[in-house]
């Protein structure tokens, strides 16, 4: 897959909420995760973090992506109930795997 494409099957992992372990074969084991409210250092702890289906109820739609050899950024609109905020995420690929996420966006109306 391309980075772009890892990148979308990613989204469509974590926003479906379903059977987060599918995560487990596009990520590297040594992934990273960070977020203005959540840092993750492995895939394990990232999957297991998401088997509490977090995002329920929640959606997304793109703006805008980028790739280029080394990886793939998405620019999207995120939905929850009360809640619409415009996200950044960029997405690090190693050996056809997504090995880092960084996920930007303004923390303020979450907390």
């Amino acid at each position: 897959m391309t980075p772009l494409q890892l990148a979308r099957t990613y989204m469509d992992i974590i926003f479906s909420g379903q059977r987060p372990e599918r995560l487990a074969d596009i990520l590297t084991d040594d992934f990273q995760f960070s977020g203005p409210l959540y840092q993750f250092g492995s895939a394990a702890e990232y999957i297991e973090a998401m088997g509490g289906n977090p995002l329920a109820g929640c959606g997304y739609a793109i703006t805008s992506e980028f790739e280029n050899a080394d990886g793939a950024c998405l620019i999207y609109t995120f939905t929850k109930p009360g809640i619409k905020a415009r996200m950044a995420q960029t997405f690090s690929v190693r050996d056809g795997r997504v090995a880092r996420v960084e996920l930007l966006f303004d923390a303020r109306p979450f907390v």
